[in-house]
């Protein structure tokens, strides 16, 4: 190596089999960069796992409201599985029940869900367990106003549908509104 350094004839005559090799070896250097760089890319972002989402291989990543409300109803799932014979009453519902301690003031339990809609609480209801010859407390339906009322009515059947018919069952009402002001609010006009 240093013979050819220092002797100054020597400089810039490569063989042709040098310039193959200094060919190949940036070609093997250039799809290992790209490699190593793509392979930190996806590592950083969430491509894989939005990949193993579309096939099937994992639940969809929620965030948000959508992740809260997925979380405490496979938290209320779990605790259904331990619903006892003490427990007659067992609410169902929105933020407004969310908040009501009904574990200290009755014998019952409370899978109230801050944001629940019906659409949401109809496929919720399936993982609940335990519930018949209960008294099931509902109070549903203030997050679901701005949908179609033809659409909330459809979801409230089939979440009735799908109770224990042992039990017994109290809807309350949605609660008042403004309707002025709420049409105001949600860009809703006449005849809509």
């Amino acid at each position: 190596m240093q013979q050819f350094l220092g002797n100054p004839r020597n400089v810039g005559r490569l063989g042709p089999s040098s310039g193959k090799k200094v060919k190949k070896t940036l070609l093997i250097s250039y799809l290992i960069g790209v490699h190593v760089f793509l392979y930190f890319v996806l590592l950083k972002s969430n491509f894989i796992e939005k990949v193993k989402v579309e096939i099937g291989m994992a639940e969809p990543i929620l965030e948000g409201d959508l992740y809260y409300i997925d979380a405490s109803g496979r938290y209320y799932a779990n605790r259904s599985k331990t619903l006892g014979d003490e427990d007659a009453l067992v609410f169902i519902g929105d933020s407004i029940l969310n908040g009501l301690s009904v574990e200290t003031v009755f014998h019952g339990v409370n899978y109230g869900i801050s944001g629940e809609k019906v659409e949401n609480a109809k496929e919720q209801i399936l993982n609940y367990k335990n519930l018949g010859s209960k008294t099931i407390i509902i109070a549903l339906g203030i997050n679901d106003i701005p949908r179609k009322t033809e659409e909330i009515i459809a979801d409230y059947e089939l979440l009735l549908d799908r109770l224990p018919k042992s039990s017994f069952i109290i809807v309350s009402s949605v609660l008042p509104i403004d309707e002025p002001v709420y049409n105001a609010s949600w860009g809703i006009k006449k005849g809509e």
